[in-house]
């Protein structure tokens, strides 16, 4: 579903983010999803791994490293999220904004 926000500006790379993060009707659109989705599931993979005892102690480290790297890249995802609209607040305190 595309949010009612309309890109920050018609042209730039400010649009072009737009187009691929709420764009689902083009290629990179499309792969931008896939690849969010296999994040989301990967971070949550790595969140269960983490949390059996004997998978924990002999890789708890690499878990935690996934964990920073994951919780950067959804970070990363979510400002462009913010600067690629045209009311960051309103998208913000819009349901979808809310949960990202």
């Amino acid at each position: 579903m595309r949010p009612t926000q309309s890109p920050a500006r018609t042209s730039g790379w400010r649009a072009g983010a737009f187009e691929v993060i709420f764009g689902h009707e083009t290629r990179a659109g499309k792969t931008f999803d896939v690849l969010l989705i296999v994040a989301i599931l990967a971070s949550v993979g790595v969140v269960m791994l983490d949390s059996v005892a004997s998978y924990s102690e002999r890789h708890h480290v690499a878990y935690l490293r996934a964990e920073w790297v994951f919780t950067f890249l959804f970070t990363v995802e979510y400002v462009l999220r913010i600067l690629a609209v045209k009311r960051p607040f309103g998208y913000a305190l819009s349901f979808f904004g809310v949960v990202d």
